[in-house]
């Protein structure tokens, strides 16, 4: 296990997946504000904090795309022994097969950009601001606007 972590929701072998997985979903060019490992640590917390109802699938999910994958796109081998770019590739054909296969990678994308971008470093890196900090609201009048019932 990657820096010794015990996932609290995912077993070692599909938390696993899910950071290689990450670091092929998010593409930042290089310049990761937060690296994949963390990104599945914050979803592997969120998940334990929502006690979510789905872990054992999503265990199931990640283990059934690294193994199983390989069948549908025989070109490749198992997700995890890939180098990232061919990950990428993978994915990407992955998705183009259409059904629970596209169904599957969407999910798995969702859960990574969701970690990823609600973090302060993923907010940051894209310019996020929240609204109460954005210089031209300070002096703006934030009271809700009321209209009468006609």
């Amino acid at each position: 296990m990657p820096d010794n972590y015990q996932p609290k929701c995912f077993d070692p072998k599909a938390f696993e997946i899910f950071v290689k997985v990450i670091e092929a979903l998010i593409d930042t060019g290089g310049n990761d504000a937060l690296p994949p490992l963390q990104v599945a640590k914050r979803m592997d917390g969120f998940l334990f904090m929502t006690q979510s109802p789905t872990i054992d699938q999503m265990n199931f999910i990640l283990k059934y795309v690294n193994r199983f994958k390989p069948w549908f796109i025989p070109r490749f081998g198992q997700l995890v022994n890939m180098p990232v770019e061919k990950r990428r590739v993978a994915i990407r054909e992955f998705i183009g097969q259409g059904g629970i296969m596209r169904d599957i990678a969407r999910g798995l994308k969702v859960m990574s950009v969701a970690s990823y971008y609600s973090s302060p470093e993923g907010m940051q890196q894209t310019g996020f601001v929240h609204f109460e900090l954005r210089p031209d609201t300070v002096n703006r009048d934030q009271k809700l606007i009321t209209h009468k019932d006609e």
